[in-house]
């Protein structure tokens, strides 16, 4: 669903891409951000929102906003559980983890979600707040 935003077709190998494309440049930070997630689980708020807020902001563009959907975001965080389940083991892939790594992903698309519609109202001069108080996110 997500190949033709990074100009990919069906048969690109996304393991045999360029360090250098898109696609690899957002894997990695994408695995950068589960690594703080994890990391920092019990500080998600202080730690890890301002920069996934920050990240949907930048998600806000005229070549991906139409892709930037609640169902598209819904649908990239279920599929990083099952990857995650693909790579525990047996006796991890507890319903607790389950649980627990289904919560983690609502939270950081929420968060996700949070920073575009910012932008996107932002730009729309629907709201106007200092955008350091994006904590203070609100909906007039």
């Amino acid at each position: 669903m997500l190949r033709p935003l990074f100009s990919l077709s069906e048969s690109d190998d996304i393991f045999n891409l360029p360090e250098a494309h898109p696609v690899r440049r957002h894997a990695r930070l994408f695995t950068n951000i589960l690594h703080i997630s994890v990391k920092n689980v019990d500080e998600l708020e202080a730690q890890v929102a301002p920069t996934v807020f920050k990240y949907g902001e930048r998600h806000y563009r005229p070549d991906i906003t139409p892709h930037m959907t609640e169902e598209n975001v819904r649908i990239f965080c279920a599929q990083i559980v099952c990857t995650v389940f693909d790579f525990l083991r047996e006796t991890e892939a507890t319903p607790k983890c389950a649980e627990s790594w289904i919560e983690l992903m609502r939270y950081l698309g929420q968060k996700l979600l949070d920073g575009f519609d910012f932008a996107k109202l932002t730009a729309e001069r629907k709201i106007s707040i200092n955008r350091n108080d994006h904590h203070l996110f609100l909906m007039l």
